[in-house]
């Protein structure tokens, strides 16, 4: 939203495994575990947020979609909605498909 140029949403794909940052292993003992967040992970990002103690970023994981059909419809940090929706299209793995749909 371009009234909102300190506000925007990433969609991240999360998955354990023993060979990315969420489940790392190094000669077979787990040296990073898991996050519990597999799937598609949404996090609201507020720059230059003045309730932060940095002043800086306040991040937020929205919501993690980690079965095909699950899906949120976005909302900025006032509540209102952002008119997107992002849905898990696919189980959660290396690769994995998200529809991201303009509201009206």
């Amino acid at each position: 939203d371009r009234a909102r140029p300190d506000e925007y949403f990433i969609v991240e794909n999360r998955w354990a495994s023993t060979s990315n940052y969420d489940g790392i292993m190094i000669g077979g003992q787990q040296i990073l575990p898991a996050t519990g967040q597999d799937g598609l992970v949404v996090w609201r990002v507020v720059r230059n947020d003045p309730t932060t103690t940095w002043g800086a970023e306040y991040n937020r994981v929205m919501a993690s979609l980690n079965s095909p059909g699950e899906n949120l419809t976005l909302q900025y940090r006032d509540g209102s909605f952002a008119k997107i929706n992002v849905s898990a299209q696919s189980s959660p793995g290396q690769n994995m498909t998200a529809l991201i749909q303009k509201l009206p």
